[in-house]
């Protein structure tokens, strides 16, 4: 039975990321390709570090990684604030010009620069090198520099991304099972595991929203790729009800990863 869940070292992961490319450059109607984006509930942790780091040296360089058609500028528009957006299709990049100091299309890894913030919002478990991705954001980072990220959690017991909709229920239940043996691994010390499913719903059913989740994101990988070289804080998003709260909260990731040494608003 195969479950088609590797690391990003797997030769079959090449493969998949031309594949996604492929997708996203020709799909126009893709939602992230048509209407700007809207994230007040994260991106009010971010705005807020923006302003603290201003006040404190004056400017504030910011980094937006996977943007879509972002609309954080228009969240968030201090005149000191330099803005550089990243992305993989050149679809949006007319939009971007409008909105940022600086566009970069192609891999993440592409990005040259030192920055003090670097976020992304629910573009994490779309990324099939999420090992090599963070530890070029720490390498582009300042020290006290924040990593915010902000995207489903699929280390709850059992629960699966919509990526495996084309699977299975055995090969769902077998699939759990070995990712949550992965999550156990992880909190018990050993190193993060960065899951890729090589064979997503995306090529196999009509396309609908996380069918593409790649990456089974896991805030005990963040954690366990942070030991040592800083710090990582979750925050609380506003919900509704306590269905919204329990998804907004307990099935996403809104963490912010901290480059030693912690600033002082941040180091506790």
């Amino acid at each position: 039975m195969k479950l088609s869940l590797v690391n990003e070292t797997h030769p079959d992961v090449a493969t998949l990321r031309t594949a996604l490319d492929q997708f996203y450059q020709n799909s126009p109607s893709y939602e992230a390709f048509v209407a700007p984006s809207d994230q007040p509930n994260c991106w009010r942790w971010v705005a807020a570090e923006v302003d603290v780091i201003i006040a404190r040296r004056g400017a504030c360089r910011v980094l937006e990684l996977g943007c879509g058609r972002t609309g954080f500028r228009q969240f968030c528009h201090p005149e000191r604030m330099h803005f550089t957006v990243q992305d993989v299709t050149a679809l949006n990049a007319d939009y971007l010009r409008t909105r940022a100091d600086e566009v970069v299309i192609g891999d993440a890894l592409s990005v040259r620069g030192r920055f003090d913030i670097i976020f992304s919002t629910f573009a994490f478990e779309h990324v099939t090198n999420p090992r090599a991705m963070l530890e070029h954001c720490w390498s582009l980072l300042e020290p006290g520099g924040v990593l915010f990220v902000f995207c489903p959690r699929y280390d709850a017991p059992f629960y699966l991304p919509p990526s495996f909709a084309h699977r299975s229920w055995a090969v769902k239940f077998f699939a759990a099972a070995y990712v949550l043996a992965r999550r156990v691994w992880t909190t018990l010390g050993g190193a993060p595991a960065f899951l890729i499913l090589t064979d997503p719903a995306l090529f196999h059913l009509a396309w609908a929203r996380d069918r593409d989740a790649v990456h089974l994101a896991s805030l005990w990988d963040l954690r366990a790729f942070a030991r040592g070289r800083g710090t990582v804080r979750t925050f609380p998003i506003p919900s509704g009800s306590a269905k919204d709260w329990f998804v907004k909260n307990a099935l996403h990731i809104n963490a912010a990863l901290i480059k030693q040494p912690a600033p002082p608003h941040l180091s506790t």
